[in-house]
């Protein structure tokens, strides 16, 4: 035996500790977590259910509008439901003017739609359980408006049938009109007189027909260098004068062309400056063409004509009444042998002579291209005249042989 066996024996026995298990482990402490968890999901799932299978199957419900009540199928889009129940149109706004006048009576703002105190969403539901729905009236679009004074242009008459010279009777006065615009789309909406206009009245004097055996010749677009000069020396050489419808810029390219013709005892009437179709030019820019070109005349003479030839003779009362209101006397003509074409110069005569009777007014060219056919024509011209007992004055005497003052 050892010493440590005879040293402990008798001794008591030492005691032993004896590890158990938890009846809980601890995993178990979870369990309660877990219950809660599952009971919220099938909680939310159930709320779900009750929310969303009657819209899934569309079973009606209940919602109010305005706090009226209304019987509507889950999942209906709030704004078909509504417009189709109440038409949503007709809860626009309307678009006035601060006058008071209605413009259109749904050109305002759209209806404004709240559903469950928010805005209604694009697309938003009818869901289970009802909506409470509040409908108002979009705002109304106002515009301002502004007067604004227009003229308006007398009208022209003409009076004494298709005479074929003309002068201003009485000149006309625009009138006036107050209008009410809108100042946002420029439209007119109202419009009262302000002041009447005066018309215009012209009157045209018929001069085929006069007793005097008196015949006018014009030359147009000149001066031109060469032909004018030729022109001029024959009338002076047979002691005859004529008319001479000048465009401004050739009278600016030869001022003492124009001279010539003024000092062979000849009359120098406006043909526009560049011989555009008036009927094509907007009024302001038939001013220009006759101020730019009275401006040439004068620059060359020293003064001012009263007559006026329109290019091509293309007119209308209005273009009439505008000429005349600057003071001018209108020329056309009554024989056109159609020099500028030329057609040879035994064709110009004649055109010339078997159109002639007292008070003709003839219509030949010195400018715009060749016109010696012209030059050539114009002796033989004036010895078939005379030899018919013609004389031959200017546009200005043959307006007053006419009764023209």
């Amino acid at each position: 035996m050892t010493p440590e066996a005879h040293q402990h024996k008798g001794a008591p026995e030492p005691r032993r500790i004896v590890m158990r298990k938890s009846p809980h482990p601890a995993h178990r402490r979870w369990v309660p977590f877990l219950l809660i968890g599952v009971a919220v999901v099938l909680a939310m799932a159930a709320y779900g259910a009750y929310v969303w299978v009657p819209v899934w199957f569309h079973l009606p419900v209940s919602v109010t509008v305005n706090s009226r009540p209304y019987k509507v199928d889950s999942g209906t889009k709030i704004h078909t439901f509504l417009d189709d129940t109440f038409g949503l149109a007709s809860y626009q706004g309307k678009l006035k003017v601060d006058t008071g006048q209605v413009l259109d009576p749904r050109g305002g703002k759209p209806a404004v739609i709240t559903v469950d105190g928010h805005p209604l969403h694009s697309g938003e539901r009818i869901r289970f359980g009802g909506n409470a729905i509040k409908l108002a009236r979009g705002a109304d679009v106002i515009h301002p408006t502004a007067q604004k004074s227009v003229a308006i242009a007398p009208k022209v008459s003409l009076q004494g049938g298709n005479g074929r010279l003309i002068s201003l009777l009485r000149a006309g006065r625009p009138g006036t009109v107050l209008e009410t615009i809108d100042t946002v789309t420029g439209k007119v909406l109202s419009s009262k007189e302000a002041t009447s206009a005066i018309d215009t009245r012209l009157q045209a004097f018929t001069t085929t027909g006069i007793k005097a055996r008196a015949v006018a010749l014009t030359f147009d677009d000149g001066p031109n260098d060469g032909e004018t000069q030729a022109i001029v020396a024959t009338l002076k050489k047979e002691n005859v004068k004529a008319t001479f419808f000048e465009l401004g810029i050739n009278i600016k390219r030869y001022p003492a062309l124009t001279r010539a013709v003024v000092s062979g005892g000849n009359l120098v009437g406006l043909h526009s400056w560049d011989h555009k179709d008036f009927t094509k030019l907007s009024t302001s820019q038939i001013s220009g063409q006759l101020s730019d070109s009275q401006a040439a005349y004068k620059a060359a003479t020293g003064q001012a004509t009263q007559w006026f030839r329109l290019p091509y003779g293309a007119s209308t009362l209005t273009i009439d009444g505008q000429l005349t209101s600057r003071n001018f006397r209108l020329a056309y003509w009554t024989v056109d042998p159609n020099d500028w074409r030329r057609p040879g110069v035994d064709k110009i005569v004649s055109r010339v002579v078997s159109g002639a009777r007292p008070g003709a007014i003839i219509l030949m060219h010195d400018g715009g291209g060749d016109r010696s056919q012209t030059v050539a024509a114009l002796p033989k011209i004036i010895a078939a005249l005379k030899k018919q007992g013609y004389t031959f004055v200017t546009v200005d005497e043959l307006y007053r042989l006419s009764g023209g003052k």
